[in-house]
């Protein structure tokens, strides 16, 4: 941990906000039942570009499973790089 946090320039309070943040995130898909990968995907690559507003989202209720798809990864995407798009469709 302490080799990404030098990488990224953290010290050790921002490296522990990183974590903490990145903990409820999951805590919170988890608590949702948001578990398809291209939700779960999204989250992520969603917490990546913009850690503030994801965390806004998140604390306003606005991280939906539709809303993830809807920003989610790009279908002709995962398609190309052959994943198989019928295993991640998940009953609502």
């Amino acid at each position: 941990m302490q080799e990404i946090a030098e990488e990224r320039g953290w010290d050790e309070e921002a490296l522990q906000a990183q974590l903490d943040d990145r903990a409820r995130l999951l805590e919170y898909l988890a608590d949702e039942g948001i578990n398809g990968y291209v939700e779960v995907t999204a989250a992520i690559q969603l917490f990546d570009k913009d850690r503030d507003r994801t965390m806004a989202d998140l604390k306003a209720g606005r991280l939906t499973a539709s809303y993830l798809r809807t920003y989610g990864p790009d279908v002709e995407v995962l398609k190309s790089q052959g994943v198989d798009l019928r295993t991640l469709i998940e009953e609502e």
